[in-house]
């Protein structure tokens, strides 16, 4: 199945050194996923590759990207990476339902 869908990849806020928050230009990357087989492991794993890497250049700040560091915020990290996982993973049930596959989550009963 191929999708022209985006995942995007964005901080929700800058928090400054001082611990004042402001409004800025919310940093964006956009991770494409249009060609990919989504229901082919391989090609989800690189997916997932590619959202990592984006995560870590869209949670640095200036200075360290145009320094080379690989430092970046990791709760900024975490909460990017985990966006777009949820967002792919999404993805990829459409792909599933598109193929007629559907799946059934059962959970247990509360015991009394």
């Amino acid at each position: 199945m191929t999708t022209t869908k985006l995942i995007a990849l964005a901080i929700a806020a800058v928090t400054l050194a001082c611990g004042a928050a402001q409004a800025e230009e919310i940093p964006t990357i956009n991770v494409m996923i249009k060609g990919a087989d989504l229901l082919d492991p391989a090609a989800v794993k690189t997916i997932e590759l590619r959202i990592r890497k984006a995560a870590i250049k869209v949670c640095q700040t200036p200075q360290q990207s145009s320094q080379g560091l690989l430092t970046y915020d990791r709760p900024c990290f975490v909460k990017a990476r985990d966006n777009a996982l949820a967002g792919l993973k999404t993805e990829i049930a459409s792909a599933r339902t598109a193929k007629g596959e559907h799946t059934l989550v059962l959970a247990a009963p509360a015991h009394p």
